[in-house]
């Protein structure tokens, strides 16, 4: 056995030129950033067209077109329930097909509602189709202009027609 202490080994601290390079590069960053972006985004327009705001739309609007359709084919009449509105042809229409159990989940509709009235209203003041959950004013979508306009026009041609003699 010798006297002379052990030397641990001790190994020198690398020189900043033989380090591993940890820094990060702003275009990384940003590169980071837009996937990010753009993942999210994925979903989030994923989530909204299966359960949220994107799905109530078609379904209000579409069922604004539904209603003026069975006043077109009742003479002006409104649809007095769900059962009514399945009986109008949709076939090739935009909104085609139509799941009317998950509308009838999203959409309220006054089925009590008097086509003389509406017929008589401004679409800011039109009530008897709405969102059950509203996101949107769709008073302002034109399609509520065009229900009114239709239910507003059978009336008027009910009036004109000849009433059949007994």
């Amino acid at each position: 056995m010798s006297n002379e202490p052990e030397q641990s080994p001790i190994t020198p601290s690398p020189s900043p030129a033989e380090r591993p390079s940890l820094r990060i590069s702003g275009r990384s960053i940003v590169w980071v950033g837009v996937i990010l972006a753009v993942a999210i985004s994925l979903v989030v327009a994923y989530t909204r067209s299966k359960l949220g705001p994107d799905k109530q739309n078609v379904f209000v609007r579409g069922l604004f077109d539904l209603v003026g359709e069975y006043a077109k084919l009742h003479d002006g009449k409104w649809p007095r329930s769900w059962d009514d509105l399945k009986t109008v042809p949709i076939e090739g229409k935009w909104y085609y097909p139509l799941d009317f159990e998950k509308a009838q989940e999203t959409v309220d509709i006054d089925f009590a509602a008097d086509p003389e009235v509406i017929a008589r209203q401004m679409p800011n003041q039109f009530t008897a189709i709405k969102a059950k959950k509203p996101v949107l004013d769709y008073r302002s979508d034109p399609r509520v202009s065009i229900l009114i306009e239709t239910i507003r026009r059978e009336l008027e041609e009910q009036k004109t027609k000849p009433k059949p003699e007994n």
